[in-house]
């Protein structure tokens, strides 16, 4: 360092020397060095700990750290139960409240309240799988018997009319469906709640399949690949107040939201 600088900085600083020079200064700066020190020893000293101390038991706690995990997702579960089943119980207050204000006959109602009999049993027992498709169930006959509607298979150009799904428990590993819609007096198409037969899942669909033998569907093929369309569309008549489909065709029963 150059004598010029040593001089400028004398010259900047020169009011930090009566500081420094003070008993109290040194002291203090001393204290504050050992306190460095001690703070970096301590530091030292639980790296240490944790390498030599800690981490070495680790895997002692694992079976302990496991069964709390265990513990947890139970809890989560339930839980998710519970709100499955809270929920389930207001979608069954309000299907019984619409319930109450259909006009039905004696048949009829006896049928509904049997379905609502096994909701409001299958809710009590806790099995949300049981719940579910009980409610699924229910809802479908409360909204099916104030509803009338034919059932038509889809017949636009472009659009298909049947599938087809591999089944192992089918005669030939497949179950064969016709797609359809429910159309209303109006000329609307309406949309209904289904089970889903592969899912066991109830969804309101505009569009959905059902089963039926394999003449049934080889025979809307044929007529469809004739000239694109189906000359007889009408596979069934749903009647306000009563809950099943009258039919045309043959059916295997069940049905399918999504191919």
């Amino acid at each position: 360092m150059s004598q010029d600088v040593r001089a400028a900085a004398y010259h900047r600083l020169h009011w930090l020397w009566p500081i420094l020079a003070r008993p109290a200064t040194r002291r203090a700066l001393r204290w504050a060095a050992w306190g460095l020190l001690g703070a970096w020893l301590a530091f030292a000293a639980l790296v240490l700990a944790l390498r030599y101390a800690v981490l070495p038991k680790v895997a002692d706690y694992r079976t302990e750290i496991e069964r709390h995990r265990v513990t947890l997702e139970r809890v989560e579960d339930r839980l998710a139960d519970a709100h499955a089943l809270t929920t389930g119980a207001r979608r069954y207050e309000q299907l019984a409240l619409q319930l109450t204000g259909l006009a039905l006959g004696d048949e009829m109602a006896t049928q509904l309240h049997e379905k609502q009999s096994r909701s409001a049993a299958a809710l009590a027992s806790g099995d949300v799988g049981s719940a579910n498709l009980a409610l699924a169930e229910f809802e479908q006959a409360v909204v099916q018997v104030n509803l009338a509607y034919t059932l038509r298979i889809v017949n636009r150009e472009g659009v298909q009319s049947g599938v087809w799904r591999y089944h192992e428990d089918a005669p030939d590993g497949k179950n064969y469906y016709l797609v359809v819609e429910a159309v209303d007096g109006n000329g609307q198409v309406l949309s209904l709640p289904v089970t889903n037969e592969e899912t066991q899942r109830a969804t309101t669909v505009a569009r959905f399949a059902i089963r039926v033998p394999q003449s049934e569907y080889d025979k809307v093929k044929a007529d469809k690949l004739d000239n694109g369309l189906i000359d007889d569309a009408i596979v069934g008549e749903k009647r306000r107040g009563e809950l099943d489909v009258d039919y045309r065709v043959a059916v295997a029963g069940g049905a399918i939201t999504e191919w």
